[in-house]
């Protein structure tokens, strides 16, 4: 090889590495260089405030820039809604959530499990195995029988069914985890046992016999990667092939996955369900084949928070939350409503909608709403905020907040399958193998092992982990369950919100086209006419499932866009630049750790040494056993604009 000036270059080494590009699914067939590259089917990226203000006259004022970015964000979002509306609208999980008459057929139904979830509510907690529960570990074994108390008052049983079953035992890992926890709270050392390891409780004849005498119990098929544009009938009917089929539930799309769904097959308990799986394994649902698998038994019904939960600010805190849910999906189900109420405008924050409810589990509730601290106590102590991190308190334990927080507990895990400690809703359980299936609950309060005992023997609980565990927890309510916005109609019509009936005249002026004087073409029939006041009759009374169809796409869009949790595709980040700098020091380090080494590239880009052996011994000629060679200890020079403001948007 010889250099422009005709010299000899150095030999090559035979032990340098090939450096060959790297072949990715986002690497383009040429050797152009290629930047900011998107992936197949990625969508555009809305600009930062400081990206905007690029494309923006240096002369704009702060204001008029704030008013433009946030008309140019809605004109973004609307386009994305209308992207996301377009290419969703055929599919059957998307019409039944906005299509004006197919969701009103879903919404119907739902609301009949939702009533007759009430009113079982109503019936058990009269009943002496449904009073006065208390979501707390120490009741796992009444807490597993109450929910499958519910579960066959929802399948229509009877008191006999339900006395049947509170006369047998129960089987759930929980209660060995309780007792566990009670055996070193007591200092005995060893757990107590029921003698049957949770493996024999499974196959054991006394388990085998109480699935009989239970005929809520099922057997059910998970089945994974259903496409989005798969039918539910489609799906039943599948289903309905194979003996001891109950019901079939579908998950909601999901967005990260290509808005795949998820399904849960249930059959009666003495199918064979792992013949049943064999046949299923293979389905094809929408031409797309789907992942099958035999869904295990639940064995651990009753599972546990942080024992924080029994300090008394959080329980407060709860109550709080609990009755906004409450209120939220009441709200939502339209429970507890008059009919003078439903043409009332919506309430404007979730506290407002709590005043007004006349749900008679929430009677008193206004009380807990009032703020306390110990203001005066803590400034009178000297606390201050540097000193309140490590300030520990006193575990104050109020039975009768507990009895207050468990009846709205109990009242939105049955009739809104909201599961509060868990902090998430249980969708389409009444179609799950499961219809009351696992609850979350306070774990035995701190005994004083962890955080110390005052002075007067009472438990710690540090304030720093009380105030995190409420913020916490507020937050993940606030970003799942707890969403409440009201749109107001000015936003709506930035989204696009579409007149239906200036809809129909668009579609008729589309359909009205002039060819010459007295000459009007209709295009959707071919036909021709006078004048446009005859295409206009020509259209109502020949096309007048197209008028409605027309009409029915513009309430379609106005019912997608109105909803505030509304689906939409992720949106798309702006990736960070790295500093040149940066990239140039990286690139180096790559280049020097790759001809200093060996074996090859640095090991830390190629997923360590293969098959679990180190290359030649894990020793490398020139470089330690990371393989970084050597790098210049100076640090490279970094150029910023100090008269750039900073980003803070």
């Amino acid at each position: 090889m010889h250099d422009r000036f005709g010299r000899r270059g150095p030999p090559r080494r035979d032990d340098e590495p090939n450096m060959k590009r790297g072949r990715f699914e986002t690497a383009s067939d040429t050797y152009e260089p290629q930047f900011n590259r998107k992936t197949e089917n990625q969508g555009r990226v809305m600009l930062t405030f400081r990206k905007f203000l690029e494309t923006q006259d240096e002369g704009i004022s702060d204001d008029e820039a704030i008013l433009k970015y946030n008309e140019y964000k809605f004109e973004y979002r609307k386009q994305e809604y209308e992207k996301f509306f377009q290419a969703h609208k055929d599919e059957e999980w998307f019409q039944h959530k906005y299509h004006p008459e197919l969701s009103s057929e879903i919404n119907k139904k739902a609301s009949e499990f939702v009533n007759k979830r009430l009113e079982v509510y109503n019936e058990v907690i009269t009943k002496d195995y449904g009073k006065d529960l208390e979501f707390s570990f120490e009741n796992t074994e009444r807490l597993v029988k109450f929910m499958d108390a519910v579960v066959i008052k929802l399948e229509d049983g009877d008191d006999v069914d339900v006395e049947t079953l509170l006369k047998e035992p129960v089987y759930d890992e929980s209660l060995d985890d309780l007792k566990k926890k009670q055996s070193k709270t007591n200092g005995n050392g060893e757990a107590a046992s029921n003698g049957v390891t949770a493996a024999e409780q499974e196959e054991s004849e006394d388990m085998q016999n109480l699935m009989k005498k239970l005929p809520f119990r099922t057997h059910s098929i998970f089945l994974k990667g259903i496409p989005a544009n798969a039918k539910f009938e489609e799906i039943e009917n599948e289903c309905k092939n194979y003996p001891g089929f109950l019901r079939l539930g579908l998950s909601e799309p999901l967005a990260d996955q290509k808005f795949q769904r998820r399904a849960w097959v249930s059959f009666k308990r003495d199918v064979n369900i792992k013949s049943i799986f064999w046949n299923m394994k293979n389905a094809k649902f929408s031409d797309t084949e789907v992942s099958a698998s035999v869904n295990r038994d639940l064995k651990r019904r009753v599972r546990v928070v942080s024992g924080l939960t029994n300090h008394r600010p959080i329980v407060q805190n709860d109550i709080r939350q609990a009755a906004r849910l409450i209120a939220l999906f009441d709200y939502k189900r339209s429970l507890y409503v008059d009919e003078g109420d439903e043409g009332k405008a919506p309430p404007k924050d979730l506290d407002a909608l709590v005043s007004r409810s006349k749900n008679p589990v929430l009677d008193g509730v206004v009380e807990y709403f009032v703020e306390e601290c110990n203001a005066e106590e803590e400034e009178l102590l000297g606390v201050n905020k540097e000193t309140s991190d490590d300030l520990k308190l006193s575990l104050e334990v109020d039975k009768d907040l507990f009895k207050y927080l468990d009846r709205l507990l109990v009242y939105l895990r049955v009739v809104h399958s909201v599961d509060f400690y868990n902090q998430c809703e249980y969708s389409n359980e009444d179609t799950m193998p499961n219809r009351m299936g696992i609850v979350h609950v306070r774990d035995l309060p701190p005994d004083g092992e962890q955080f110390g005992k005052s002075e007067t023997g009472v438990p710690l609980v540090p304030k720093k982990n009380c105030d995190q565990y409420i913020s916490t927890t507020d937050e993940k309510l606030k970003s799942t369950i707890l969403k409440y916005e009201v749109i107001s109609e000015e936003d709506l019509l930035k989204l696009g919100k579409k007149d239906p009936e200036q809809a129909v005249e668009d579609f008729i002026k589309e359909n009205s086209q002039e060819l010459s004087k007295d000459k009007w073409l209709c295009p959707l029939s071919g036909k021709k006419f006078k004048g446009p006041e005859f295409i206009r009759k020509h259209l109502f009374s020949k096309h007048e499932h197209k008028i409605d169809e027309t009409r029915s796409n513009a309430i379609y869009y106005n019912n997608y866009i109105a909803d505030f949790d509304r689906p939409h595709n992720m949106e798309l980040k702006v990736p960070a630049t790295p500093a040149v700098e940066e990239v140039k020091r990286t690139q180096e380090d790559r280049f020097i750790s790759g001809h200093r080494n060996s074996w090859g590239p640095d090991r830390r880009y190629n997923n360590g040494p293969r098959f679990g052996r180190g290359d030649f011994g894990n020793r490398g000629r020139f470089v330690d056993d990371f393989g970084t060679g050597r790098r210049d200890p100076r640090q490279p020079p970094n150029y910023r604009d100090l008269d750039a403001p900073d980003d803070i948007i």
